[in-house]
């Protein structure tokens, strides 16, 4: 049972194993969770949340930062595993419910600093990638993200509109490829696509209905790049405008469209289809 009103402190108790205890769910810590589900919160602190062992493992092997790790006590021994001690607390069951995301939590979640942005310049020295216009759906832009990683793509640009790249269901969906890909924030997709003109790479925006170039007709050998617009709404008219062409999957059936993930997605593998035949 969770600790009475007067009970509801900043209380830790040492445990046997070293690893701090905490059970007030009015412990500054808990609190701060909380509050980082919030994208707003993310960002004013620079920091964010991850849940379960698989991404806290993604998480450490890619050199994120791991500022606190919060468990319960069957998984305590996570934080040996991590060598992750002295940054490590142990929670009951009902601080846990409260920190999660999720409505059966695996009895871990962290807090990871939000890497520093990187350098514009030296992030375009690759020869394939891929835009996302205004995307909305976390689970779609996890897809992009791990298929990013899975095809070689050079990097993803997320434009500043765009569901948050630290929520709970992006990183969810990008299975660790969130640490590992190379990903750039922007505020202005139009200065990227001069951006990519400039350096020479052919710009192409996906269409949402026939039209365009087939799929099956563009050269991908030579450095290029596409833009994956809203799901509902497609790529602003401005941003097609600067576009080299537009290129749409050839399917059949009454099919109309793919979502964003999964058109993403059949379209890195064409971007990479000659380098992994």
């Amino acid at each position: 049972m969770p600790p009475t009103s007067g009970e509801m402190d900043n209380r830790m108790d040492n445990l046997m194993d070293g690893i701090m205890e905490i059970t007030a769910i009015k412990n500054s810590k808990i609190q701060h969770t909380v509050k980082l589900k919030h994208r707003d919160y993310r960002y004013e602190h620079g920091q964010f949340l991850i849940e379960g062992d698989k991404l806290l493992t993604e998480a450490v092997k890619s050199g994120i930062t791991v500022l606190d790790v919060f468990l319960t006590k069957t998984a305590s021994h996570l934080s040996t595993m991590f060598d992750l001690e002295d940054k490590s607390y142990t929670v009951p069951d009902y601080i846990m419910d409260k920190i999660s995301g999720q409505k059966s939590s695996s009895g871990v979640v962290a807090i990871c600093e939000i890497p520093a942005p990187v350098d514009v310049e030296a992030f375009f020295n690759g020869d394939k990638y891929i835009l996302l216009d205004n995307i909305s759906d976390p689970a779609n832009l996890g897809t992009v993200i791990r298929s990013a990683e899975a095809f070689g793509i050079s990097g993803v640009v997320i434009s500043s509109d765009s569901t948050d790249l630290y929520s709970l269901k992006t990183l969810r969906g990008s299975m660790g490829s969130v640490f590992r890909l190379p990903l750039l924030s922007c505020d202005n997709l139009s200065e990227i696509c001069n951006l990519l003109h400039s350096k020479e790479i052919a710009l192409y925006a996906a269409a949402v209905a026939d039209g365009g170039i087939s799929l099956r007709n563009v050269d991908f050998c030579k450095p290029s790049a596409v833009i994956i617009g809203n799901e509902s709404f497609g790529i602003d008219s401005s941003l097609i405008a600067l576009c080299d062409s537009t290129l749409a999957i050839p399917m059949s059936g009454m099919t109309e469209s793919l979502n964003a993930g999964v058109a993403a997605s059949v379209i890195m593998y064409a971007m990479a289809e000659h380098e992994i035949a």
